[in-house]
């Protein structure tokens, strides 16, 4: 079957000319679009969101420095007997509690009682010889009067009497003595305390000055803390200064600052009074807070803005704008730039760092391991 020779060429006449006017729209719209992408760049589809922190110079900053001393009882001793001998009972133990003047311990007194006995004798003996000078004495001064004594006679018993007299003068001293040395023989508590430890038992020979006991005194406890010499301005008799005792912060009273410095620590002891509240013993540790002003130019920027850097360096990351200004959203976009710095300072939550950076720039204040130097991000609202 075929056609009519004019149906065909009426059919397909004009295809050339759609053709051509459907090449012509396509290069319109591929201009179009070649000269939009040259003077109005795309918005990437995604940008990463960083919070930021402006960097803001300080002249000075506060340390927060920390010094350990330790607890103290106001009063605590090692009691022992003035004279030694053998120890008759100990009374008290470990712990408990004794008021002032309280028996602590005893020695054996039975070799004083006797050397006690035996002084009585003598000044017995020595009376009953006075006695007797004394009256012999009076006859012969009778028997001068009518003239049967001589003077030599009167002059030896004289001198026997006064030698005599003396001599009772030592014994009772002697026995004072030895009254003295039976009541050392106890030993008193001097104030009221308790007992920490316990050095010797009955029936034990102790020498003089030897400890028996430690006591310690009851009530308020002290903290003596060592602190560097250009400190000590700062502590003022009267003045709180913050302490911490175990996990519970005191305001303790500076009461005294020492006169001389430690010889091994080269620091100043400090002497404080804890609060009533305190629940410390003997020898707990404490540790004192000062705040101190070092003068160094720097920035102080989030602990999370600082990551290690190359060669032990320190590193953070600054945003600067785009030079292309792409936009997300409205918003202008950042690249990240590496920066060295050093840390001069750092605590829980903060750094002291200063550096290749400048006042008024903007850090990534956290999660750097999530962006990269010369990545493109965005602001995300926080810092």
């Amino acid at each position: 079957m075929s056609f009519p020779q004019s149906l065909y060429r009426g059919r397909f006449s004009g295809l050339p000319v759609l053709s051509a006017i459907i090449a012509l729209l396509t290069i319109a719209l591929l201009a179009r679009a070649s000269v939009h992408s040259e003077n109005e760049p795309d918005a990437p589809l995604y940008l990463h969101a960083v919070a930021s922190e402006e960097l803001v110079m300080q002249s000075q900053r506060a340390v927060e420095r920390r010094y350990t001393g330790i607890v103290s009882a106001r009063q605590h001793a090692d009691i022992g007997f003035e004279l030694g001998g053998k120890i008759a009972r100990v009374l008290v133990d470990e712990g408990l509690v004794v008021e002032k003047g309280a028996l602590l311990a005893e020695l054996d007194v039975e070799l004083l009682n006797i050397e006690r006995q035996q002084l009585e004798a003598q000044i017995d003996e020595a009376q009953a010889r006075l006695v007797l000078s004394q009256n012999s004495l009076k006859r012969q001064q009778s028997l001068k009067q009518s003239g049967f004594s001589s003077a030599q006679r009167l002059d030896e018993l004289g001198t026997e009497e006064r030698s005599l007299q003396a001599t009772l003068k030592q014994l009772e001293a002697a026995v004072s003595s030895v009254d003295t040395r039976i009541e050392k023989a106890v030993l008193l508590a001097p104030f009221s305390g308790v007992v920490t430890r316990r050095f010797a038992d009955q029936g034990s020979v102790a020498g003089a000055g030897a400890a028996i006991v430690r006591l310690q005194q009851e009530g308020s406890m002290e903290a003596h803390v060592g602190v560097p010499v250009k400190l000590i301005e700062n502590f003022v008799p009267g003045q709180q200064q913050p302490l911490q005792l175990h996990k519970q912060l005191l305001a303790a009273t500076v009461l005294t600052v020492g006169a001389d410095i430690h010889p091994v620590t080269r620091t100043v002891s400090v002497r404080l009074s804890l609060p009533e509240s305190a629940h410390g013993v003997n020898g707990d540790l404490v540790y004192l807070n000062v705040n101190e002003q070092v003068r160094d130019e720097g920035y102080w920027v989030s602990a999370d803005a600082v990551t290690d850097g190359i060669r032990g360096l320190w590193r953070t990351y600054v945003l600067v704008p785009a030079e292309d200004k792409i936009q997300y959203e409205g918003e202008p976009t950042f690249i990240i730039q590496a920066r060295d710095v050093q840390v001069d300072y750092a605590d829980e939550s903060q750094v002291y760092i200063n550096g290749a950076v400048e006042p008024g720039e903007y850090i990534v204040s956290g999660g750097l391991h999530r962006v990269a130097p010369g990545q493109r991000v965005r602001l995300s609202g926080q810092g």
